[in-house]
């Protein structure tokens, strides 16, 4: 594993640990007034933290950049391409559900106080807003979804144009002089 490998794991086990204890941490120590607040932040906690196991710590992501490529070398390579592919979905997904969580803390606030209603008492347009931004927000990520399976005879003849030529061998990468 290279410097990215070690960082970007570092990074990942910081934070599934850091979500785990927060969540943790509010769980068994509840702040003396009972929050409707604290019950969205807590749960996104367990959601973050699954999402940062699953994608960072099970996929181990790396993208090879300036591509639009990424290539799983995580435990879940071994259950096979469509299952790889559906690990980089879901991690593409997640900054989308942590969007929504954060949409509907503010929804939330909003109905406390300025509305001065209860708390989860959602008006029909904010239904329709969060709904369509669930469903619409989604469709650019279906495309990148797709999964390019090549022989191994194929790959060592591809050539990528990038700032040069990249040719992909075996297992590695290297930019060939013009």
């Amino acid at each position: 594993m290279d410097m990215y490998g070690y960082v970007g794991m570092a990074e990942t086990w910081l934070g599934f640990v850091m979500n785990i204890f927060c969540f943790s941490y509010i769980h068994w120590k509840p702040p003396p007034s009972k929050n409707d607040f604290l019950i969205v932040v807590k749960w996104m906690r367990i959601l973050d933290a699954s999402i940062v196991f699953f994608y960072g710590i099970l996929s181990m992501p790396k993208p090879i950049f300036p591509t639009c490529v990424i290539i799983i070398y995580g435990p879940v390579k071994f259950l096979g391409p469509v299952v790889s592919n559906l690990a980089v979905g879901a991690g593409l997904l997640s900054t989308q559900a942590v969007t929504v969580a954060i949409l509907i803390s503010y929804i939330v606030r909003h109905n406390v106080f300025v509305r001065g209603v209860k708390t989860f008492d959602f008006i029909y347009p904010d239904k329709i807003a969060l709904s369509l931004y669930i469903t619409f927000v989604m469709i650019p990520f279906f495309p990148l979804w797709s999964q390019i399976l090549l022989d191994r005879d194929e790959i060592e003849e591809t050539f990528f144009v990038i700032l040069g030529q990249i040719s992909v061998g075996k297992n590695k990468f290297r930019i060939k002089e013009s």
